[in-house]
Formats: structure tokens, C-alpha cells, sequence
């Protein structure tokens, strides 16, 4: 989505400062106001910044009439503190890179935070001043310890543009300045320097540094930091509320009842909206309860009603059967007030919901398992507790994401892959096995608890507003760029599905009668591929040619490497050695020509928007739809 209060896109993520400044403010409770910006000058690459207003002047001792306050060894490590707190809350990126005091929180004449001044004035300072404060100002600072170590820190320096002096073996990537783009560049570096590739969920763990990247390299692994995903699951199980669920009587539920209140996380995703709109238009539903993380409920709703209005099909006629709860998913319980807990429990004498629709997520394909876990695992469990011990039997339904597992498959043969996958399909798939263990854990017939796991998401036929994050339609944007396409001998399908077919086949888990506990859409809707880039060339104007995969992998990294970090394929190209976007499965559509009409729909529009046609530039739209971090 384009900038929106306080919402920005900083390296590569995308990110609000009004939720950053929560969670400050809650995990520093001596502060009064806690400000953060974004600041371009005297750093090597943009970074955030924290003005903070303390409540007392116990940690600092700056002269009043000046705004900037001078750093203490006292407030020093009170900031480390806060950062400690803030670790375990927020994403690495999140987390600002410099704590200022100020002896105020300066006003605008209409009585507003005045942002530009802050700006103005962090940016007026040297650069050797605005190190005083520094995150870790004060921390004690690691040398390079051998040679390994230094080598790899000359590439952080390279890749940063920072001087190597100042890189302490125990910093972290992103709190220095790195981002979603220039990791791909460090580790090709490291790859090339080495011949080791370290994962990119290594890359963004909160424990790596230069120490513990040189001794994945020192011992000549490959191999990722390892998450033992069966030990997590049979965690997930053992809690009484899971147990209960064979003696607690648990019966189907028919159908929603007239005037029902449905609950849906993600709603201000791309598939997000879609579900909103689908339960929007059915006359059962008289209430969509929109978990939404944002300062207020006003402020949620005009998030839900923005994103709407980019996918092309707000009406204000909706607005009053949307109540938005403001929660975030990395907090217990989703972060949300005790009535409304309840409500979801159905405990509340004031309401009770229905069916829970839970799509919402962090995705991020960078972070390891321990920084998704809350959001992407513990979530689900929250929610799944509440609907299990609900005397009003709501149904469940939880979108999922990730690689494609058989879900009856052998635990230990699937486990084998899955402890070294990246973390968001790590936690996918943990998610996915309690939800399952529920729905079979009832009669065969039950049709409480399911899972749907989309393919390739794409924009209605009607409307055609594409993600622009999407690894398919950087996949297509690269084709388009050296005008070939990858088609083998056996060409398979590819896993496709507009967003409006994926958003009926999910309310219909909780509408219908008889429904299936697993859901795998990627093995069910799709296009042949020949008939995939048929659609595709029949809108870009210019025709790509196909040819055998190994060829095109060949000639569209090496397109990559010339043109650099601007490349579409640039964030996702650990992804394409996979095997690009086709499978091997035999997929169909309901609607084989409305699919081929919404693939040339998202095709145009990518091209209006400058995604397609100006392929070797970085994209720089406002009011288009990307996934960023998060589905909520």
C-alpha cells in the first residue's frame, strides 16, 4: 500500500512508527513520549531514530533550553536495557538504531508532533555526535578475532559502506544499517569468498553476528540453524485444552447462524481483503469482527477501507457491519482487550463469535523460526484454545502459506526437511499439524476445525490489482526483461488462483456442511503452463520465447548479476533455483478462461504501474498492493 499514517517502507520492509512507539513506550515505562523517525543523512543507508521525552531527568543531566540532549553513561544503558526488551518484541529492522533524549517533544502550530523538525534536527548533527548515540553506545565493542572473522567483516563494511573499524563482531545486520536487499549481496559475497552458503534466515536470527557467521564458515557447513519442527509440534500438543478436545463432546456445527459474527485476522493482506469482501457480501453474516494493528480503531478501519479501496471494491455501504479490534499477533492473545477475549471465548454476556477465519502473519522469508514463532504458532494456538473451550462451537478455518507438505505424511521423513527450511514455513507447518491433530482427532465428519493452503494468489479478472511482491510476478517481470520464458518438455501447471476463488473456497470451510480438514489448493487449481505464458505474452506486447529451464535459470541469473540489486529477481532469487513456478501436479480451474482472463488482468496492470515494462528499475509506487511483512 502506498504511505499512510506514519506507515513507511524502509530497506526493503515495511513498517508503521506509531507501532514502534507502542511497543517502546511499553517496554520503557520511565519514558513520557517516545517519538521515532526516519533519518537520511550522516548514515550510511536511511535509519530510525528514537527521540525519546523521559519523565524525569534522572538519566540524563542536558541543559533545558536545547532539544537534542547530550548522552549519559546512565542513559546509555538504560537504552540497552529498553533494546534488550525491544529484541524480543520487535524484528531486528523495527528496532531503532539510535535513542536521543530531548528535553521536549516539539509541536507543530496545529498542536501536532512536529516531525519535520525532529528530523532537521537529528539530521544537523556530525556524524561522529549522532554516534554518541548509537543503541549500543557504551556496549563493549569486539575486534575481529581472526581472520575468518575479519574477512567477513570487511564484507559487512563493503556492503554497508561503513568503515570496518566500527563494526564490532557482535553487532547485528539490520541495527546497522542492512536491509532485505543487501543481505542477498553479503551472502553472495561470503558464497564467493568461501564457497559456504549461509541460509538467509541465519541472516536475520537475533542471535547472529560476525562471531557465529565465521564459525558456520570455519566449520565448512551449509547448513541452516536447525529447528527440531516435531519437538515443537508435540509441544503445541501436550497442553490440557488440546487433550480435552476427545472428551469434550465435540459436535458439528451445520451451518453459521442467521446474523453471525465472523472473526478475520489479516484483513488489510491481499488475500486479506478478499475475505473480507466475501463475508461482506453474504447476507448470514451480520458482524466481521477485523483484527487490525494500528493506534485505533478509526485509525484500523481506514487501514481495512484503504486497502479495499487499491483492490477496487470498497463501498461505504459496508461500513457499519465492520467492527475492528486493534490486536497485533506477536502478543499473547493477540494483543486484545479482556471483553473481547471473551467474546471470541464466548464467555461475554455482550456478544459471542461465530467462526474465526485466521489468515493473518508475519512472512517474512528472512527471519528464522524464534522471531516468527508468537505471531505465526502461537497465534493459532491462542485462538484455537478459545474456539475449543467456546461452549458455542465456533468454527475454525486457518489460511496457511509455505511449501506444500503432505500433511499425512511420515512426521519423521517430513521433519528431515522441514528443521532446515527457512523459519516462516517452519512455523507454517507447526501451525498446520496442531490444526490438523484437532480435525482428527473428531469423527471423520467433523467440520469445526480446518486448514486451506492457497497457491499462487493472484488479482480478480475484474479488477486484476496484483501483488507486487509476489515471487511469480518477479518471476514473470525477469521473463519479460530477457523475453524468454521456461518451458521443459513436460511443462506441468502452475499453481494459480484469483484471489476471489480463493477467498469462496475458504468461507466455504466455515459455511458448509461437509468440508475436508485439509485443503491444498496448489495441488488442485492452476493453468497449464504453455497456456500460463500464453495469457502472459498475449498482454506484454512483446514476446518471450520459451526455453528449457536449466538455460533460462542460466541466462536470467546471469541478466541478475549484470544489472544488480535493482533486479526484479534480486529478493527472491534463493527461491528460483527451486524449480521457478511450475509443478508437476495435473491442476484445473472451475473456470479455466476466467483464470486465463484475471492473469492478463494483473499482467496490465502490472504493466500501468511500471512493474513489467520498466523491469530493470526499482519500483516506486504509491497506492499499489504489496505483502510487505505481514497479513494483518
Amino acid at each position: 500500500m502506498g504511505r499512510r499514517d506514519a506507515q513507511i517502507k524502509l530497506r526493503g520492509q515495511r513498517i508503521e512508527l506509531g507501532h514502534i512507539e507502542h511497543k517502546i513506550e511499553a517496554a520503557a515505562p520511565q519514558l513520557e513520549a517516545a517519538v521515532v523517525e526516519v533519518i537520511h543523512k550522516g548514515t550510511p543507508a536511511a535509519s530510525l531514530v528514537c527521540l525519546m521525552k523521559l519523565a524525569s531527568n534522572d538519566c540524563n543531566s542536558g541543559a533545558e533550553e536545547q532539544l537534542l540532549l547530550p548522552n549519559t553513561e546512565a542513559l546509555a544503558s538504560y537504552v540497552r536495557s529498553v533494546r534488550d526488551k525491544l529484541i524480543g518484541v520487535l524484528p531486528n529492522y523495527m528496532i531503532p538504531a539510535y535513542f536521543i533524549p530531548v528535553s521536549e517533544v516539539p509541536k507543530s502550530r496545529a498542536a501536532k508532533t512536529d516531525r519535520k523538525l525532529i528530523r532537521e534536527s537529528v539530521e544537523s548533527l556530525s556524524s561522529e555526535n549522532l554516534k554518541t548515540y548509537l543503541a549500543t553506545a557504551g556496549a563493549e565493542f569486539c575486534d575481529a578475532a581472526n581472520e575468518t572473522e575479519r574477512t567477513i567483516r570487511d564484507a559487512w563494511a563493503a556492503v554497508l559502506r561503513l568503515e570496518t573499524e566500527d563494526i564490532s563482531t557482535n553487532d547485528n545486520f539490520y541495527e546497522i544499517g542492512g536491509d532485505s536487499i543487501s543481505i542477498i549481496t553479503l551472502l553472495k559475497r561470503i558464497q564467493n569468498e568461501f564457497g559456504v552458503h549461509l541460509g538467509l534466515s541465519m541472516m536475520n536470527s537475533k542471535s547472529t553476528t560476525i562471531s557465529q557467521m565465521a564459525k558456520f564458515v570455519d566449520a565448512d557447513t551449509s547448513s541452516e540453524p536447525s529447528v527440531d519442527v516435531q519437538r515443537e509440534v508435540a509441544a503445541a500438543l501436550s497442553a490440557s485444552w488440546v487433550k480435552s478436545i476427545k472428551t469434550a463432546g465435540f459436535v458439528s456445527r451445520p451451518a453459521l447462524p442467521a446474523q453471525a459474527s465472523v472473526f478475520l485476522t489479516g484483513a488489510t493482506g491481499f488475500l486479506g481483503t478478499q475475505l473480507l469482501r466475501s463475508l461482506l457480501v453474504k447476507d448470514s453474516v451480520r458482524r466481521v469482527v477485523a483484527l487490525v494493528r494500528a493506534k485505533s480503531a478509526e485509525h484500523g478501519l481506514e487501514r481495512l477501507k484503504e486497502t479495499a479501496r487499491i483492490a477496487g471494491w470498497w463501498d461505504d455501504v459496508y461500513e457499519e457491519r465492520v467492527e475492528v479490534w486493534t490486536g497485533d499477533l506477536e502478543d499473547a492473545k493477540l494483543g486484545l482487550k479482556e471483553e473481547q477475549w471473551m467474546q471470541l471465548a464466548g464467555t461475554s454476556p455482550s456478544g459471542q463469535i461465530d467462526a474465526v477465519v485466521h489468515n493473518g502473519a508475519i512472512v517474512n522469508w528472512n527471519a528464522d523460526y524464534e522471531k516468527l514463532k508468537n505471531a505465526n504458532v502461537r497465534s493459532v494456538l491462542d485462538l484455537l484454545q478459545a474456539v475449543v473451550e467456546s461452549p458455542h462451537a465456533p468454527r475454525f478455518v486457518f489460511v496457511s502459506g509455505g511449501v506444500s507438505v503432505d500433511i499425512d505424511a511420515d512426521p519423521a521423513a517430513v521433519a528431515d526437511e522441514m528443521n532446515t527450511s527457512i523459519g516462516y514455513c517452519q512455523t507454517k507447518y507447526v501451525a498446520e499439524k496442531v490444526v490438523h491433530h484437532l480435525a482428527t482427532a473428531l469423527p471423520s465428519s467433523q467440520n469445526r476445525f480446518s486448514v486451506l493452503k492457497p497457491g499462487m494468489i493472484i488479482g480478480t479478472a475484474a479488477e486484476g490489482v496484483a501483488n507486487l511482491d509476489d515471487f511469480l510476478w518477479r518471476f514473470v517481470a525477469t521473463a519479460a526483461k530477457i523475453q524468454l520464458y521456461p518451458l521443459d518438455a513436460e511443462p506441468g501447471f502452475v499453481p494459480v488462483s484469483d484471489g476471489g476463488l480463493v477467498a469462496a473456497r475458504t468461507l466455504g470451510q466455515i459455511t458448509e456442511n461437509n468440508i475436508d480438514a485439509f485443503v491444498n489448493l496448489s495441488t488442485e487449481l492452476g493453468l497449464a503452463t504453455p497456456d500460463f505464458w500464453a495469457h502472459v505474452n498475449a498482454e506484454l506486447g512483446k514476446v518471450c520465447t520459451p526455453i528449457d529451464w536449466a538455460t533460462w535459470l542460466e541466462r536470467a541469473l546471469q541478466d541478475m548479476n549484470e544489472t544488480g540489486e535493482s533486479h526484479p529477481l534480486w529478493p527472491v532469487q534463493h527461491f528460483a533455483a527451486g524449480g521457478g513456478i511450475s509443478g508437476t501436479a495435473t491442476l484445473s480451474a472451475p473456470d479455466e478462461a476466467e483464470l486465463g482472463r484475471a492473469v492478463r488482468s494483473n499482467v496490465r496492470y502490472l504493466k500501468q504501474v511500471g512493474f513489467i515494462s520498466g523491469a530493470d528499475e526499482q519500483v516506486q509506487v504509491q497506492g499499489v498492493l504489496r505483502r510487505g511483512v505481514r497479513r494483518s
